[in-house]
């Protein structure tokens, strides 16, 4: 594993997004943020992504995981670039970028406790849209700081969500394994939704959010979608629908990322870098 470039955006805090390339020539991304008083570090955990979620720029290619020793290598070369072995800032390490945590979960369970005996107050967040349920459960019993989880979740519908996201479980079995997992280990379990244009922006949407976390002790987020050049589009009634889960007595966190300017944001990261470093 080598280093191969960065890109650096004050777009609204400084954030540097890093590129290495492997001697398949095979690249991936990891993200830097500075966000007093946090240090974010974005992980990725596979080249690519094979959830193949049409909205989403990680899933137009999958070339395969990475191992604990790509990940661990990567890891401590941005922690020595941005001196996070001193730093007295708290520092969140989060496993959301390219991709699938559960699919790769041996290799993840690793970095995850490596992590933990570097950066013994670390956060830990770990993403997934859950295509591999009974990993969690497995992941759980092989680490010792249990991570906070997002889903992606984007539909309380079924049938709709499947679209969005191919290969998913059934949300009843989802929401029931998460609930298990935040009982056993008392973890933050947020809900991870984009507002798209037509899809998912409704007032039935809102109704049964409503129904969902009236049954779960969740947190809801919405998240700012970032056009990767699909059909697909943020809702032109964005706020219109967060004002109507106002009414219903839901206050989501609204998350917008920026990092645009270097492909750095939600949903965008897919290096597209074969360099010849390694030729």
């Amino acid at each position: 594993m080598k280093f191969l470039e960065a890109k650096e955006s004050f777009l609204p805090n400084y954030t540097k997004k890093y590129t290495f390339i492997n001697d398949k020539h095979w690249t991936v991304e990891f993200v830097y943020v500075d966000r007093p008083p946090e240090h974010i570090i974005c992980i990725s955990c596979m080249y690519g992504c094979p959830v193949w979620c049409g909205f989403c720029k990680s899933g137009t290619k999958f070339f395969g995981n990475l191992s604990f020793e790509d990940m661990r290598w990567i890891l401590n070369y941005i922690a020595e670039d941005k001196k996070l072995f001193t730093t007295d800032q708290k520092i969140v390490f989060s496993f959301m970028w390219s991709w699938e945590s559960l699919i790769n979960y041996e290799n993840v369970v690793q970095c995850i406790n490596k992590i933990t005996d570097t950066f013994p107050t670390a956060s830990i967040s770990l993403a997934t849209s859950w295509v591999q349920i009974k990993n969690l459960p497995l992941l759980a019993s092989k680490i010792a700081n249990y991570p906070k989880i997002q889903l992606s979740f984007h539909s309380p519908f079924d049938e709709e969500r499947k679209k969005l996201i191919p290969n998913t479980a059934d949300l009843n079995v989802i929401l029931d394994i998460l609930s298990d997992y935040h009982s056993k280990h008392n973890a933050k379990i947020t809900l991870n939704y984009i507002v798209l244009d037509g899809i998912n922006d409704t007032v039935k949407h809102v109704k049964w959010i409503k129904r969902i976390l009236e049954k779960y002790p969740f947190s809801f987020k919405i998240n700012e979608y970032h056009d990767v050049g699909t059909w697909y589009a943020q809702s032109k009634h964005r706020d219109r629908f967060i004002a109507q889960l106002h009414k219903e007595g839901i206050f989501p966190k609204v998350y917008d990322t920026g990092w645009v300017d270097i492909w750095a944001a939600c949903g965008q990261l897919s290096s597209e870098k074969m360099g010849d470093v390694l030729a």
